[in-house]
C-alpha cells in the first residue's frame, strides 16, 4: 500500500474543516499515512496541535510529524484551501501531489486535483469534479421535512473567526422560534471567545460523547424541563448527532452536505460574498450575509416545505479515501528530460495530467491508472484490427511502403546505405526491416512481443532479439537507430535518450516518428487531442521541444518530415477556404501534421 503524507489546512483563520477531512483520510488508510502538522515561530505546535488533538483524542503520537521529510511518502495530499508557491516547494517538490479542493496559485503544480466543492472560477478544470464525494462515507438517513423546524444546530465550524456564532444565537433568541433548550450549539477547538446566549443560559458539555447521549429536546433521559442551551464542546465529528436536528444553521462548507445527507435541513449565514455565491450555486437556503433575515428565519422555520431544494447529487461509486488509494502514479512530476520540478498542467483527465516543461518544453504525461499496456499477440491482431479494420499483419505492405518513405529521406543523409548497420527498436513483425533490407542496410530488430520477434526472425530471416530498450545490452554501435512511434513510450525519457546516444555512432542518425502535440488536433481540439493519446505516451513531443531534447544528448535535427496531415479535421471554415490540396500544403508548411518524423545526426564530439 502507498504511503499517504496529509497536509491540512492547520492554523488561524483556517477553520478545522481541512483538518478534519485529513483525520478522516488518515483513519481508513490503516496506518499507512501521517498528518502534517506545522510548528509556529517558537518551535512548537501550539494551537494546531491542540485542535488535532481535539478533532482526533485518540490519535497515536507517531501518526503526526512536523517536517515533510520526517517522511517518505509516495503521494501528498494537501488540503489547504490555496496553497501557496513557496509551501507547495517546501512539502511537495519533486513528489507525487495531490490538491483538494485546492485554489491559489499552485492549482497548476498539483499532479492532481480533486474538486468536491463547486468552483466559480472555470480556470483550470480538475482530473475529477464529484460532488458526492463531499459528504464521504456511507449512505445518511435521509427524511422528509417536517412541518415545523422545532429544533436546531449551530455550527460554524472549529474557529468561526467571522464570529457567526454568537451573532446568531442572538437572532435565534429574539426571534421566539426556538425553545433555548432545542438549540444546541457546537463550539470548537479554536474558538477565540466563549458562547454567549443573552437572556439565556448555557450548559458546556465538554466531550463528543456527551453530545451523542443527549440529543434535543429532552430524549435520552434529559430532564425536559432543563431550559439551558447545550453547548458541545470538543466535538470531533458531527456526522454522528447531526440527524437528531431538524435544522443545521452553519456557513458554506463540508456542514450543510452532511446534514443534508442526514435528514437536516441545511439554513446558511455566510461570512463573505463569495461564501454566499457558491450557497446560491449550490441551492442552499441562504439566511443572510453577516447577520440572520428575520423574515427568511420566520420563513424557514414556519414554512420548511417552501425552501427550495437543491437538485439531488447523484451517490458516488467510490469515496475519496478509496480514491486516494487508488491512485498509481506512473513516475514523477519532474520534467523527464532536464528534471525540472515547477511546471504548470496544460490539461487534465481522470487517468492523466499533461505538464509542459518550463525550461526545455516538452510536453509529458503523469498517469494514474492501473492499468498496463501489454504489447502482446492480442495487440497487434484483435486491438490493432478495433482500431484500423485490420491486423498488423495484414496492414504489413502498407507499412512497408510507408518505411520505404523514410529510406528516400534517410538514405541520402547518410551517403548511402550500403555497409551501414541499422538497429529498428519496437521493430513488431519487421515491415521497416524488410525495407531497410533491401535499401542495402544491414539490419537488427528489438521488440518487447516474443510472437512479433519470432515472426521476424523465422518468416523473414532477419536477426531480432526480444527485450526492453530502457534495460537492453549491446556491445557495438549502429549507423542508423530507429523509433518508429517509440520514443513517447520511454518512461522516463532521459534514459531513453541516454541510450540511444550510446548505441548511435557519431555521424550517425536517429531517425524517430511520433504524436504531433503543435499538430492540426493539437492546436484546434486540445481537449480531444489529450483525451486519445493513449494512457503509455508518458512524452508528447512538437519540433520546438524535439530539438531542444535532443540537443541535450548530442543529436542535431537534419530533416523534419510532417505526417498524419487529413484535411478532414480541419476547422469547416477553413477546410471550405483552402479546399483538400490547400490544407495538405498548409499542414506541411505550417507543420500541422498530427504525427512527424524527425531525422537527428549524432555529433561526432557527443
Amino acid at each position: 500500500m502507498m504511503k499517504v503524507l496529509l497536509a491540512p489546512a492547520v492554523g488561524k483563520g483556517m477553520g478545522t474543516g481541512h483538518l478534519k477531512r485529513c483525520l478522516r483520510l488518515l483513519g481508513r488508510l490503516g496506518g499507512q499515512g501521517r498528518i502534517l502538522l506545522p510548528r509556529d515561530a517558537g518551535g512548537s505546535a501550539g494551537g494546531a496541535e491542540y485542535a488535532i488533538r481535539s478533532a482526533a483524542p485518540d490519535l497515536p503520537p507517531e501518526a503526526v510529524i512536523f517536517r515533510p521529510g520526517d517522511f517518505e511518502a509516495d503521494l501528498v495530499v494537501f488540503d489547504r484551501r490555496a496553497t501557496g508557491i513557496a509551501d507547495f516547494r517546501d512539502i511537495g517538490m519533486g513528489r507525487v501531489t495531490v490538491g483538494l479542493d485546492e485554489g491559489g496559485p499552485s492549482r497548476r503544480l498539483f499532479s492532481y486535483l480533486v474538486d468536491t466543492f463547486p468552483r466559480l472560477s472555470r480556470n483550470l478544470p480538475p482530473n475529477v469534479r464529484d460532488p458526492g464525494l463531499i459528504a464521504d462515507g456511507p449512505p445518511g438517513r435521509g427524511r422528509e421535512r417536517p412541518d415545523r423546524l422545532r429544533t436546531i444546530l449551530v455550527s460554524f465550524g472549529g474557529e468561526d473567526p467571522a464570529g457567526l456564532t454568537n451573532r446568531a444565537l442572538r437572532t435565534l433568541l429574539e426571534s421566539g422560534l426556538f425553545l433555548p433548550r432545542d438549540i444546541h450549539v457546537v463550539q470548537g477547538p479554536a474558538f477565540s471567545s466563549p458562547v454567549e446566549a443573552p437572556g439565556a443560559e448555557v450548559f458546556v458539555m465538554e466531550t463528543g460523547s456527551a453530545a451523542r447521549k443527549a440529543p434535543p429536546g429532552g430524549k435520552s433521559g434529559a430532564d425536559p424541563r432543563d431550559e439551558r442551551i447545550r453547548v458541545f464542546r470538543g466535538l470531533g465529528d458531527l456526522r454522528p448527532i447531526l440527524g437528531n436536528y431538524d435544522a443545521v444553521l452553519t456557513s458554506f462548507g463540508l456542514t450543510p452536505y452532511e446534514a443534508e445527507k442526514e435528514g437536516a435541513v441545511p439554513l446558511l449565514l455566510d461570512p463573505s460574498p463569495y461564501h454566499r455565491r457558491l450557497s446560491r450555486r449550490e441551492g442552499f437556503s441562504s439566511l443572510g450575509l453577516g447577520k440572520i433575515n428575520r423574515r427568511k428565519l420566520e420563513t424557514a422555520v414556519l414554512r420548511p416545505g417552501s425552501l427550495p431544494r437543491r437538485k439531488e447529487v447523484p451517490a458516488s461509486p467510490g469515496s475519496l479515501s478509496g480514491l486516494v488509494r487508488e491512485l498509481r502514479p506512473s513516475g514523477t512530476p519532474l520534467c523527464p528530460v532536464c528534471g525540472e520540478g515547477e511546471n504548470p498542467a496544460a490539461h487534465r483527465r481522470e487517468d492523466a495530467s499533461f505538464f509542459r516543461c518550463r525550461r526545455c518544453g516538452m510536453r509529458y504525461m503523469l498517469g494514474f491508472s492501473p492499468r498496463e499496456m501489454v504489447y502482446n499477440e492480442d495487440y497487434f491482431f484483435r486491438d490493432y484490427r478495433a482500431q484500423y479494420g485490420r491486423t498488423y499483419l495484414e496492414d504489413f505492405d502498407a507499412i512497408r511502403e510507408i518505411s520505404r518513405r523514410r529510406l528516400d529521406v534517410l538514405v541520402p543523409l547518410l551517403g548511402g546505405a550500403e555497409g551501414r548497420t541499422l538497429l529498428d527498436v519496437g521493430c513488431a513483425y519487421g515491415p521497416f526491416l524488410a525495407a531497410a533490407r533491401d535499401a542495402g542496410f544491414a539490419v537488427q530488430g528489438l521488440d518487447v512481443s516474443e510472437s512479433a520477434v519470432r515472426h521476424v526472425r523465422e518468416r523473414l530471416g532477419i536477426p531480432a532479439e526480444r527485450g526492453d530498450f530502457l534495460t537492453w545490452e549491446e556491445g557495438k554501435r549502429f549507423d542508423v537507430l530507429s523509433l518508429w512511434y517509440v520514443a513517447e513510450h520511454f518512461n522516463p525519457l532521459r534514459r531513453g535518450l541516454e541510450k540511444a546516444a550510446e548505441l548511435v555512432k557519431p555521424g550517425g542518425f536517429l531517425a524517430l516518428s511520433t504524436p504531433n502535440a503543435r499538430g492540426l488536433t493539437g492546436r484546434f481540439y486540445p481537449e480531444k487531442f489529450h483525451a486519445r493519446s493513449p494512457r503509455d505516451h508518458y512524452t508528447l513531443w512538437d519540433p520546438s521541444s524535439a530539438r531542444r531534447a535532443l540537443d541535450m544528448f548530442g543529436f542535431r535535427i537534419r530533416r523534419i518530415r510532417f505526417t498524419g496531415i487529413h484535411p478532414d479535421r480541419y476547422p469547416a471554415a477553413l477546410r471550405a477556404l483552402l479546399g483538400e490540396r490547400g490544407c495538405r500544403w498548409a499542414g506541411r508548411f505550417f507543420g500541422l501534421g498530427d504525427t512527424f518524423e524527425i531525422y537527428a545526426q549524432r555529433l561526432p564530439h557527443g
